[in-house]
């Protein structure tokens, strides 16, 4: 499990790239998120707006086919433990629907 609460960077966020290149020494945009890893599975947590990603790790490396809405059996207790652990820890959580 992990969790990043920050958007990146941190000043200049706005004019910062969505996406970059190998060796092109700019900085992309990361958003906050978390995530958590059991078995094949991994799932992730946009923490702007409650959006989840579910993959299985085992026939898709590159997380290209989300399996949020066809295995919600899976993605929905995965998310709760998500949350549940990041509220035991006291984690730091980002704020909701930041307008930047």
């Amino acid at each position: 499990m992990w969790s990043f609460p920050y958007y990146h960077p941190e000043t200049r966020f706005a004019k910062a790239p969505d996406a970059i290149a190998i060796d092109d020494f700019a900085v992309s945009k990361t958003r906050p998120q978390s995530a958590l890893r059991r078995g094949k599975y991994k799932l992730l947590q946009f923490d702007e707006d409650d959006r989840v990603e579910l993959y299985d790790l085992s026939t898709d490396i590159g997380e290209q086919h989300n399996l949020v809405d066809s295995q919600p059996q899976l993605a929905d207790p995965l998310s709760n433990q998500l949350r549940a652990s990041l509220a035991e820890m006291k984690a730091r959580l980002a704020i909701r629907k930041r307008q930047l």
